[in-house]
């Protein structure tokens, strides 16, 4: 039962965090300060939040290239919203934020794995 719990929370983790990004992505006007430091903090948690939940010990590019894409989906989304706009520049910052997230949960593994 306990592992039960830590599992729904783990994803919880992934999976809220994920829906308000999304929210407030498509949020009319809701763009503006601090947009290259929020896309790179969101998209790194978010990496780390993905690769807990789903794939613990899975392929690290099948996590990024799913995060990837959900960036390019909300950037294509945000042409139809207004106030907001899709930038070439969001979709590098996200991929920056999903190798650093990425590259933190593959150095994290690897120490576990050198540990035990």
């Amino acid at each position: 039962m306990k592992a039960v719990l830590i599992s729904a929370a783990v994803a919880a983790a992934f999976w809220i965090p994920l829906g308000l990004c999304t929210a407030a992505a498509l949020t009319p006007g809701s763009g503006g300060a601090g947009g290259f430091a929020l896309h790179l903090l969101a998209f790194a948690y978010l990496s780390v939040a993905l690769c807990l939940a789903h794939f613990r010990d899975g392929p690290l590019l099948a996590a990024a290239l799913w995060l990837f894409a959900f960036g390019v989906l909300i950037e294509v989304a945000q042409v139809f919203v207004d106030g907001r706009s899709s930038e070439f520049a969001d979709l590098a910052v996200n991929a920056l934020g999903i190798g650093i997230g990425c590259g933190v949960y593959f150095g994290a593994r690897r120490a576990r794995v050198a540990l035990a």
